[in-house]
């Protein structure tokens, strides 16, 4: 939801809202430091980098040379009003989220200081802090090509609404393949089928899959694995996995035990505690199958 309530400058009232700010004297007791915004909400032009220093239309204006001008103090003018004529607490209609500079779910006169702060200024930081789209840390450092792996993540509005792309790597970064199929919507989980490759630099990568544009450039909001992880396939040699989980461990003795009276077989016997012995598991690098 991008709220577009951006009406045509009027540089009288604009500089006439800015004297009125001037004349405010906002003390920092009222504008405390809030832990952040409401965990279940996020709105898109939060994902402005320059929307929390007062840029509520994310546009650069007067050819160009500043952030914060005319129209965002217009913006800003007509939401202030609304919430002093009726007391406003998302999600009443009259909110704007744009010029809710501190992002605490009320546009009030801590938001006009904000505003005034960076008014005509050249010097505004694009350190807005965008939407947090991020990957939960894997719960193991290797895969078995061919296995299923679920993949997670945790996105504002809690509800994973939005569409996601998923991708990965196998040479840390360099290179990256998408994932089928190419979206997922409405989920904040999904379901891999690990591929055929034998890498120990693979990665994970999800992002949202419609971009933002902003007269900055596009904004891709995404997030990556923190470290590469491997993926195995199982080696044909590994003559004592009996289970097929691509290890060699007591199941596998449990499977050879459960068919001996049938049928001894002395010579699997003999690989499989040959290759338990030397380490029953081909993830481990000292193993050498």
């Amino acid at each position: 939801m991008k709220m577009k309530l951006i009406p045509k400058p009027v540089p009288d009232l604009a500089f006439g809202l800015i004297l009125a700010l001037a004349a405010m004297s906002v003390s920092a007791d009222i504008c405390p430091v809030l832990p952040g915004p409401r965990p279940d909400i996020w709105f898109d032009c939060w994902d402005c980098p320059y929307q929390c220093h007062g840029d509520a239309d994310c546009q650069a204006e007067s050819m160009g040379r500043y952030r914060v001008y005319a129209t965002d103090v217009l913006i800003f003018q007509a939401a202030w009003k609304s919430a002093r004529e009726w007391p406003v607490v998302y999600p009443d209609f009259a909110y704007n989220p744009c010029v809710d500079f501190d992002r605490d779910f009320d546009v009030d006169d801590c938001d006009g200081n904000i505003l005034e702060t960076w008014f005509g200024q050249r010097n505004v930081p694009p350190d807005c802090p965008g939407r947090p789209l991020e990957l939960l840390p894997m719960n193991q450092n290797a895969l078995i090509a061919g296995s299923t792996y679920t993949i997670e993540w945790t996105d504002v509005p809690s509800c994973c609404s939005s569409r996601y792309k998923l991708e990965y790597s196998t040479d840390n970064g360099e290179s990256w393949l998408q994932m089928e199929p190419n979206e997922v919507s409405g989920t904040c989980s999904f379901d891999w089928i690990a591929p055929a490759v034998d890498s120990n630099q693979c990665l994970l990568r999800i992002e949202d899959a419609i971009p933002f544009m902003y007269d900055t450039g596009v904004v891709v909001i995404r997030d990556t694995t923190d470290d590469p992880f491997t993926i195995f396939q199982c080696p044909e040699t590994l003559t004592g996995d009996l289970d097929e989980d691509c290890y060699v461990n007591f199941r596998d003795f449990n499977v050879l035990s459960l068919n001996w009276h049938v049928e001894p077989n002395f010579q699997t016997l003999a690989a499989l505690a040959e290759q338990w012995c030397a380490c029953g598991n081909p993830y481990d690098p000292a193993c050498a199958y």
